[in-house]
């Protein structure tokens, strides 16, 4: 089973990666590294965009649907008929709670991909390679000409944790009502609370540690993914004027 599963992660993720980056280096001049790193992770993110969107898009009508859902608490103490009429306020304002979810579960198995990628330097095996793909003749892992990306690095793995956290933050800022009403003692609101905290905190100290014991490709990737999602969000709410 185990292997199985093995199977289908390398088939259907790494290997199309793998092949990717590939074709990336061979068009990078100089066959830099870091370049393609870049590049592939800007690939990701647009294939990515239109659940992205949608995903930023359902998390700011929930932020503005939270006084009418607190209103729902208010009204009953019936569990089942706050999920009920919950549920058919998210119908009637075409808003689903679960784009967010289905986003993470779709980046998750990509993320780990590219982890898996990256993390030990970059190599391309020849019988990994698809028919249509060279094997690259030259591999620069000097990123513009300053950092070796194929080493370990601090300064990568702090710039990670920094990035993170503006990331977060920014999204924080933006999704938070000043009309929801937050009941002190209320357990949801607690327990929200709680995990924005660790949203804010630990998950950027998190991806500071795993940037630094991978190599500094882990890192660069990392970066332009929080620099990019920050853009993107930032573009999102500019043209939908929030």
């Amino acid at each position: 089973m185990n292997s199985m599963l093995n199977t289908i992660w390398t088939t259907t993720l790494v290997t199309p990666l793998h092949n990717l980056l590939a074709f990336i280096i061979n068009i990078i001049p100089g066959g830099d590294l870091g370049l393609a790193v870049i590049a592939l992770t800007i690939l990701v993110k647009i294939i990515l965009l239109p659940l992205s969107k949608k995903s930023i898009i359902s998390q700011i009508r929930l932020k503005q649907l939270e006084p009418k859902i607190q209103e729902i608490k208010d009204s009953t103490s019936d569990k089942t008929i706050q999920s009920q009429k919950t549920f058919e306020l998210y119908k009637k304002e075409g808003v689903n709670p679960f784009s967010g979810c289905l986003l993470a579960l779709i980046q998750l198995p990509l993320i780990l991909a590219l982890f898996s990628l990256f993390r030990d330097g970059v190599s391309f095996n020849p019988d990994t390679l698809y028919s249509f793909v060279s094997l690259p003749e030259k591999i620069n892992p000097i990123f513009l000409g300053i950092l070796d990306i194929n080493s370990n690095s601090i300064i990568l793995a702090i710039l990670v944790g920094i990035t993170q956290y503006i990331q977060v933050s920014f999204t924080m800022s933006n999704t938070a009502t000043q009309s929801t009403v937050v009941k002190k003692g209320d357990f949801q609101s607690d327990l929200n609370q709680a995990m924005q905290t660790q949203m804010k905190y630990v998950l950027p100290v998190m991806m500071m540690f795993f940037s630094y014991i991978g190599t500094s490709i882990v890192g660069l990737y990392f970066i332009t993914t929080n620099l990019l999602t920050l853009l993107q969000e930032w573009v999102i709410r500019k043209n939908l004027k929030i």
